[in-house]
């Protein structure tokens, strides 16, 4: 004879229910109540953090080809090399 010969599962005769309250223990956490999904998402561009909106500077333009003029000049000067 074996183990699992001696198993024996009984039915409850009463039927089960979801309350649909989470408990964890003996707390019941609050949670927020679920929304339903918008049916379009737009990027509106501007960048959340929280209730926070951080500023960021516009995005600049790439600057025009820069052409080497050979000189050196530290500031206003011109040193002799």
């Amino acid at each position: 004879m074996h183990a699992f010969d001696q198993v024996q599962v009984k039915v409850s005769s009463t039927e089960t229910r979801d309350s649909g309250k989470v408990r964890l223990g003996n707390m019941a956490p609050s949670l927020p109540a679920v929304r339903p999904a918008t049916t379009e998402t737009r990027d509106s561009g501007k960048v959340r953090l929280g209730n926070m909106a951080p500023s960021f500077p516009a995005v600049r333009p790439a600057p025009a080809a820069t052409k080497d003029s050979g000189q050196v000049r530290i500031g206003n000067m011109r040193p002799a090399l």
